[in-house]
């Protein structure tokens, strides 16, 4: 039964707040995300998560003073060699003359780079280089701050006490940090299991929804991402929930 109140300031904006959406902004409920291009594996109950993805590294080449005699095999050293593009094959070192033969130039590494898994790489139109597949990266996910500090090799994991479960390609860490019965705005009525359906609604100047006892839509709304309906049979329970990520 809808219950006729008269429009004042108060009643009306109680009225329209039970029919705002909540404000766009960042949802926890949505966990953390591999950022696109990486690839999500989680582990322990779906409480840890790492990204990664494979990506192929190159490396510049250059020809090796060390030369071998095209006529004797004698090896040798020359710090003039030059280098031979060739366009249907690997390119050559050689001198000046053309007599000696330093082989195909060589990979040009870092210091931190493996010194196996690397393949020459021709190029018809420029210099040869060295490529090497199968580099694995690792990036925080998206949602939450973690201490750049950390190794994201690591992942990211839920605190203890607190439940993970997967989300697409990213994980959700909550808990349950309090719960109230479903009530109404001042003014308002209940519903329960209204028209028959299994969630409570609220009556008044229109049907809204309801809200966890003892705070106001309007707090609701500023709040709405850590608060939850637990529709049910009988009076609903709206859950607050707590939602947190750890790095090392």
């Amino acid at each position: 039964m809808n219950i006729r109140l008269p429009l004042t300031a108060t009643a009306l904006l109680i009225a329209l707040t039970h029919a705002l959406p909540a404000a766009a902004q960042a949802d926890p409920r949505n966990g953390v995300q591999c950022p696109n291009g990486y690839t999500p594996t989680l582990a322990a109950n779906n409480t840890h998560l790492t990204c990664h993805r494979e990506s192929t590294v190159e490396r510049a080449s250059v020809c090796s003073p060390v030369t071998v005699s095209g006529r004797s095999g004698q090896i040798g050293a020359n710090i003039n060699l030059r280098r031979e593009i060739v366009r249907n094959g690997a390119d050559q070192c050689t001198d000046p003359t053309g007599r000696t033969n330093g082989g195909p130039p060589q990979a040009v590494l870092l210091p931190t780079d493996p010194t196996t898994g690397w393949t020459r790489s021709e190029r018809a139109n420029g210099e040869d280089i060295y490529v090497r597949a199968g580099q694995r990266e690792y990036a925080f996910p998206r949602g939450a701050s973690f201490n750049p500090t950390h190794n994201a090799a690591n992942g990211v994991r839920c605190p203890g006490g607190y439940t993970g479960r997967a989300n697409g390609g990213g994980m959700v860490c909550e808990q349950v940090t309090e719960t109230r019965r479903a009530n109404c705005d001042f003014g308002w009525s209940i519903s329960v299991d209204h028209n028959r359906g299994r969630q409570d609604r609220c009556l008044g100047l229109n049907v809204g929804n309801t809200v966890p006892n003892g705070i106001t839509n309007v707090q609701l709304q500023a709040q709405r991402a850590y608060w939850t309906l637990d529709a049910r049979t009988g009076l609903d329970q709206w859950e607050r929930r707590d939602y947190r990520y750890v790095s090392r």
